[in-house]
């Protein structure tokens, strides 16, 4: 099973605030070093942003990985822990 739910609530003051989560159930996984089929454990992955809107440009921060769910996808690769990323976006029209 592979779910996830995203939910974006705009605030006052041109602001809002995102959550994402991913969940993925126990499942098969090939084994990185002698090729056997192993099972892997389910996880749980939350993130959450934080924006502003400030004459067009976008300007945030996101937390991801908010649980500090240590995992390995596929096997034998680490992914990041929680972790802190600043952004920024403008958009050009013409």
């Amino acid at each position: 099973w592979s779910l996830g739910f995203m939910h974006t609530k705009d605030l006052e003051n041109n602001f809002s605030i995102t959550t994402n989560y991913k969940f993925k159930g126990e499942h098969l996984d090939v084994h990185n070093s002698d090729w056997s089929t192993i099972s892997m454990p389910e996880t749980h992955l939350l993130d959450l942003n934080v924006g502003y809107n400030y004459h067009g440009i976008e300007l945030g921060f996101s937390l991801l990985n908010l649980l500090d769910e240590q995992y390995e996808s596929p096997h034998g690769f680490n992914q990041e822990g929680r972790r802190l990323q600043f952004g920024f976006r403008r958009t050009f029209r013409t």
